[in-house]
């Protein structure tokens, strides 16, 4: 290791939250994290854009008789914090 510098990523990911948390408030959050386990950033890569993921909860539920049907996080079907411990939840 050396302890030289290294390039590592980090995120910070809010799946349930109402209102819906901004990306200042993660980015926020982020540098608290990283403050508070003493990890330094020297760098951020200006190269690399943020990434951004919005998924809306708790939307209607489609209507079977439209002639497509979405499914899943497309028909708010799915709510992220529960698909991470279903493959624990089915084993159990």
């Amino acid at each position: 290791d050396g302890g030289g510098p290294r390039r590592v990523f980090f995120e910070e990911t809010s799946l349930v939250a109402r209102p819906a948390v901004t990306l200042a408030e993660c980015e926020r959050r982020l540098k608290l994290r990283l403050a508070h386990l003493g990890i330094d950033v020297v760098e951020v890569c200006a190269d690399e854009p943020p990434e951004l993921c919005y998924i809306p909860m708790g939307g209607p539920r489609p209507d079977p008789r439209q002639r497509v049907v979405a499914f899943g996080a497309a028909a708010a079907l799915v709510h992220p914090a529960t698909g991470y411990q279903l493959c624990r939840a089915l084993a159990a």
